[in-house]
């Protein structure tokens, strides 16, 4: 069924009234409309409920479909048709809220900057775009440099409000119950505390009440329990964790629905998220590389399998035991894994965090593995500096940064790193721009760390680097090296030049 066209797909539906055929579309494009509605109607709750009408409309009005367009075309275009009608507002042309992340992208820059006033624009274009200086620019306008210093304060500014306006989501929603301590899940396992949740799912530490094992299970948050999408991407993720079995990833036991939760149980690990250790300041070099060189081990398995993780950073890491022993870093949360050859990766959708996403995704390209190298290459700078390089008050500024902003140089975050250069050029490969200068596989990647780790002095760090304990302890002056210190102006600045470079570089 997968291997047939949207043409054959429709006149089977219409003609023979194969109902799978539409199902199939159905599972083709669900995904796709779900983000442009996302993205127009800011609300993931009234996505999914316009989502669902979109396909139901759409089931009623096949026939109207010109065959001389695209499928998806016309599809996407009946999703702005319905959720105007959700919304009751018409669509602006010059301006349009169902588009893909570039064009996004590009249309709030561009409204950020038609929000100022006109000497303002100009003052922001000519210094943070153009490059000019401001004893340039205040000759040219004829006003005094404190005028125009403090008229570029206040430019970029309302330029950084004007990015970050977004439609206020609906308020008051009802929290629906979740699972609670003691219940029993599928006749099998037994909730018994919270371990962790995230915006989606949340983890409870169970017990198998037949073979009195410890497990992890994973559920849906019960408001993403009706959601056709975050459904399919739970299963997904079961799927995926199911292929892979290795080491370095979380091994999966069991998938099910109960009570209506669907739920993933999973091996309960020992350790800590990656974030968790990172939290507390910058890791020895030694233990940053060799829990690098590990998270390539898996990649370079699940890479093999077609399989790209397409949202590797330190909250999905998890680090237990000994450094030394294979397996120790566990990789995470595969519910957005993509495997090589999926339509998912042509729908033009934005997955993945922002503060590690490579430039292609943001771009809506074809991918592959190397958006995974990309992610762990702003791992290691995180592990090694404490904070990630590219941040920002809006995620524009986040997604302009990671398109046209070099990495902060290793020098300025921790000059005292041995080996410093070996480090910088390490990096260099994993976070080039253009996926064709980077590093080429993960296997690549982990026979360089070893050759670093080599290099600081044999065997990987970790056997003698006591487990953080739950209360970090108090900073010292020899903790950790403190942090460069950017003036908020400075920080401001930047992010607007990146900001205006990335619509320039789109436009």
């Amino acid at each position: 069924m997968t291997a047939e066209s949207d043409a054959e797909l429709v006149e089977a539906y219409l003609g023979r009234r194969q109902h799978t055929a539409f199902v199939e579309l159905v599972r083709r494009y669900q995904i796709s409309v779900f983000r442009k509605l996302e993205l127009a109607l800011a609300d993931p709750d009234d996505a999914e409920a316009v989502c669902e009408s979109v396909f139901v409309v759409a089931s009623q009005r096949l026939e109207e479909w010109p065959q001389q367009t695209a499928f998806r075309d016309w599809l996407f275009s009946l999703t702005t048709e319905v959720g105007e009608r959700h919304s009751g507002t018409e669509v602006d042309a010059a301006a349009p809220r169902f588009v893909d992340p570039a064009v996004f992208f590009k249309h709030s820059v561009h409204r950020a900057l038609h929000a100022l006033p006109e000497t303002e624009r100009k003052l922001l274009v000519a210094v943070d775009l153009e490059g000019r200086t401001l004893e340039d620019v205040a000759a040219t306008v004829a006003m005094p440099l404190e005028r125009v210093t403090q008229a570029l304060e206040d430019a970029r500014t309302r330029f950084t409000e004007a990015i970050n306006e977004r439609p206020a989501a609906p308020e008051g929603r009802a929290r629906a119950e979740r699972l609670s301590p003691g219940e029993i899940v599928d006749k099998r396992y037994r909730v018994e505390d919270l371990l962790g949740e995230g915006g989606m799912a949340s983890v409870f530490r169970a017990e198998h009440v037949n073979i009195k094992r410890k497990v992890a299970l994973k559920t849906l948050h019960p408001t993403r329990q009706t959601e056709a999408m975050m459904r399919e991407r739970f299963l997904r993720e079961a799927e995926v964790l199911g292929r892979l079995s290795h080491p370095n990833f979380v091994d999966v036991s069991d998938f099910g629905v109960s009570r209506g939760f669907s739920y993933l149980v999973m091996e309960l690990l020992s350790g800590r998220a990656l974030s968790a250790e990172v939290a507390r300041g910058p890791l020895e070099p030694r233990r940053a590389l060799s829990i690098v060189r590990e998270v390539c081990v898996g990649l370079d398995h699940a890479h093999g399998l077609g399989i790209i993780h397409r949202d590797i950073k330190p909250a999905n890491i998890v680090v237990q035991g000994d450094a030394a022993e294979p397996g120790f870093a566990k990789i995470l949360d595969l519910g957005i894994a993509a495997t090589e050859g999926d339509a998912e990766l042509d729908d033009n959708s934005l997955y993945g965090t922002p503060e590690y996403m490579a430039p292609e995704q943001i771009l809506a390209q074809r991918i592959d593995g190397r958006v995974d190298l990309y992610a762990l290459g702003i791992t290691l700078f995180e592990l090694l500096t404490g904070r990630v390089p590219f941040t920002g008050s809006a995620i524009q500024f986040v997604l302009a940064q990671q398109l046209t902003a070099e990495l902060p140089p290793l020098a300025e975050e921790r000059p005292e790193l041995p080996e410093l250069a070996a480090f910088q050029a390490l990096l260099d490969s994993c976070v080039a721009k253009d996926p064709d200068k980077r590093v080429k596989s993960a296997k690549a990647l982990r026979g360089a760390a070893d050759a670093l780790l080599a290099r600081l002095g044999g065997a990987p760090a970790g056997s003698s680097t006591p487990a953080p304990s739950d209360a970090p302890p108090p900073a010292t002056a020899t903790d950790a090296p403190k942090r460069r210190r950017v003036a908020w102006p400075l920080l401001l600045a930047l992010a607007v030049a990146a900001a205006l470079a990335a619509w320039r570089l789109l436009t």
